[in-house]
């Protein structure tokens, strides 16, 4: 846990420091979640915190898939953007060849765990983009109809299966979520780990030579 919990901590902080288009993010969130059928490349944006930054399950961030434009605005709203497209790369040496994945401008990753037996299904829907934020009962009451609905969603089918950290308030071991005992405050409640105000997770391989 502590390894994983170091991982997430790396790939948010190297999330955070990619930019997004706001003038079609906030007014548009029912859009925000857009999909290629054929391959579920999903994509979704960091709203929180002044700022704005596009993610896609398929490696790509700080791209707006919707103008084709820089996609990490802050502050948000202010139409400012710090970058045009950027993610992660990481390379290697595996039997003294020297290996390179990732993502720049072209996607080297697909949505899906890999399989015991090697596979993977990128197209099953399991893999979507989970996000998820702290707020109290107040402020969820508030909310868009269809924000509280995702939001409870994806808080309540947390891929703890993938690997997906979370919050063990009765200590079984096992993630039991309540999502109205967590909205009411109750610290022995499971959820989501939250790293901060707001998660988004997903899962992804670099199968696709």
């Amino acid at each position: 846990m502590k390894m994983i919990g170091k991982l997430f901590l790396l790939l948010t902080m190297l999330l955070l420091a990619a930019p997004v288009q706001a003038g079609e993010h906030e007014g548009d969130k029912d859009k925000g979640r857009l999909q290629k059928t054929a391959t579920n490349d999903l994509y979704d944006f960091i709203s929180i915190n002044n700022i704005l930054m596009w993610i896609s399950n398929n490696g790509s961030t700080s791209h707006n898939p919707q103008s084709d434009g820089s996609g990490l605005e802050w502050p948000a709203g202010s139409g400012k953007y710090a970058i045009f497209q950027d993610g992660l790369v990481w390379g290697g040496t595996v039997q003294g060849e020297i290996r390179i994945g990732g993502s720049t401008y072209s996607q080297g990753l697909q949505a899906g765990n890999i399989k015991p037996d090697g596979t993977t299904d990128p197209s099953d829907p399991i893999h979507r983009i989970f996000k998820v934020r702290k707020v109290s009962r107040t402020t969820y009451d508030a909310m868009d109809p269809v924000d509280q609905s995702r939001l409870m969603q994806d808080f309540t089918d947390w891929p703890t299966q993938f690997g997906a950290p979370f919050t063990d308030g009765d200590n079984d071991g096992v993630y039991s979520p309540d999502f109205e005992e967590w909205l009411d405050g109750d610290p022995n409640a499971d959820s989501p780990w939250f790293i901060g105000d707001e998660v988004l997770w997903f899962v992804s391989n670099d199968l696709d030579g």
